[in-house]
């Protein structure tokens, strides 16, 4: 790997189920596959990874340490928050990580975002993935995978896709992000660090700002209505900043799918002031999430493929 990466892992999310063997569980991370917490899973594919540290965000009363043992990678993080929103995790993991680095550290980092509910996932995968962010140099890099692999891999899952004319076919975004760590450094640290080398002109609430958006739109992840509200947010962030025009010309594309992902690109630098780029992956894996119960019946495998996984790494 060219790139510094550690991941932060977001394991404080709640577990919503109502009824079946897992009612009452706070907890995402904790629910037991095959006897294992789904987040260890997670967590020793990390450990197995070139991540250089794994900073952990939980609940307070969490206590994940107790409950997947020791490994000089961990660092764990108790979010003290009342909520227990995506934007509360983020925001506090990123505070804690950057009061870690320091800026003089997060200048020579990259900080991968992983969420806990991917027990499929090995060593193998991360390293590829961290591998193909070591040639960008943006703000913000996002992970998406071919609408068709994922149907290839996963045939009993819907998964939600977005049409790029360039690309000529549709593709799904991953929940994994890089952010770099001059970016953090600059919305942290301030006008210090943020110079006319970098280009970072970011605002001091871009994080709580673009945490709370999230929050909004992981809520509807699942269904049909996710493509279409996470266009109709940023959309409006456009409108709100006066470029109606290039609005109404973004819509106009979305409406007869002329999209490219230099649009999506120069769409999310207008409405943010962050500069993306996209990582187009080959790792099913890094997309099977648990958000249902239906999706548990698919864990019943899950040894025998960590065990084939295993020999890719």
């Amino acid at each position: 790997m060219k790139k510094r990466t550690v991941a932060l892992l977001l394991a404080r999310g709640a577990f919503n189920g109502s009824s079946r063997p897992h009612a009452g569980l706070k907890y995402k991370a904790l629910m037991p596959v095959h006897g294992v917490p789904m987040v260890d899973y997670v967590m020793r594919a990390l450990q197995e990874s070139a991540a250089e540290k794994i900073f952990v965000v939980q609940g307070a009363d969490e206590k994940l340490e107790q409950v997947v043992g020791c490994h000089s990678k961990n660092v764990f993080i108790n979010c003290e928050s009342n909520g227990s929103s995506y934007s509360h995790s983020l925001f506090s993991g990123l505070t804690k990580l950057a009061d870690h680095y320091g800026p003089d550290g997060l200048q020579e980092i990259d900080i991968m975002l992983v969420p806990c509910d991917v027990p499929f996932v090995n060593g193998g995968n991360f390293n590829r993935l961290m591998a193909a962010n070591d040639d960008k140099d943006t703000d913000v890099c996002v992970s998406m995978i071919r609408s068709e692999l994922l149907k290839e891999s996963y045939p009993e899952r819907d998964f939600k896709g977005l049409y790029y004319s360039d690309l000529g076919e549709n593709y799904c975004i991953q929940n994994f992000a890089f952010i770099r760590g001059r970016t953090l450094r600059a919305v942290f640290y301030g006008g210090k660090y943020t110079s006319e080398e970098s280009g970072l002109h970011i605002p001091y609430n871009l994080l709580t700002d673009v945490a709370a958006t999230a929050d909004y739109l992981v809520s509807f992840r699942q269904t049909y209505y996710q493509i279409p509200l996470i266009l109709w947010e940023w959309l409006w962030r456009l409108a709100r900043k006066r470029y109606i025009l290039q609005s109404l010309l973004m819509l106009g594309k979305l409406l007869r799918r002329r999209c490219t992902t230099q649009d999506y690109r120069r769409f999310v630098f207008l409405a943010s002031g962050l500069t993306a780029d996209y990582i187009n992956t080959q790792e099913a894996e890094l997309s099977f999430d648990i958000d249902r119960f239906e999706h548990l019946d698919a864990l019943s495998d899950l040894k025998s493929r960590c065990s084939a996984a295993d020999s890719t790494i």
